[in-house]
């Protein structure tokens, strides 16, 4: 029998795991994609993001948790620390305190300019 393409489509989900602490996490294993995203199984932690053979096929199993979130590689750079929305709300307060403001001004000078009568001066 001829060896065929390994190409499989809509594939059902089939995962041993879905958190590392289902694999003895404290033991070096993780909960790895393995062989693509759409499945996961438990690991070692060397095997993670290197070349692995099973029969025809060769893959790269990845763990989520050891890849940094800053690069998705596990020797990475250093991680950018997390922004805080503080200044955005702060900014955004201001900015509708100083329009709010603004338009208080310019009701004031209406008002005063209707009470003189302004527009019969001229």
């Amino acid at each position: 029998m001829e060896p065929t393409d390994w190409a499989e489509t809509d594939k059902p989900q089939y995962n041993k795991c879905f958190l590392d602490v289902q694999c003895n996490a404290g033991q070096g294993s993780c909960c790895a994609l393995y062989p693509d995203t759409n499945n996961r199984r438990c690991i070692t932690n060397d095997l993670h993001n290197t070349s692995v053979t099973v029969g025809p096929i060769t893959f790269t199993p990845s763990c989520p948790t050891l890849a940094t979130p800053s690069t998705g590689t596990e020797t990475g750079g250093e991680e950018e620390p997390p922004e805080s929305a503080i200044d955005d709300i702060a900014e955004q307060a201001l900015a509708e305190a100083s329009e709010a403001l603004t338009t208080f001004k310019e009701s004031l000078f209406t008002q005063a300019k209707e009470a003189a009568g302004y527009d019969a001066l001229s």
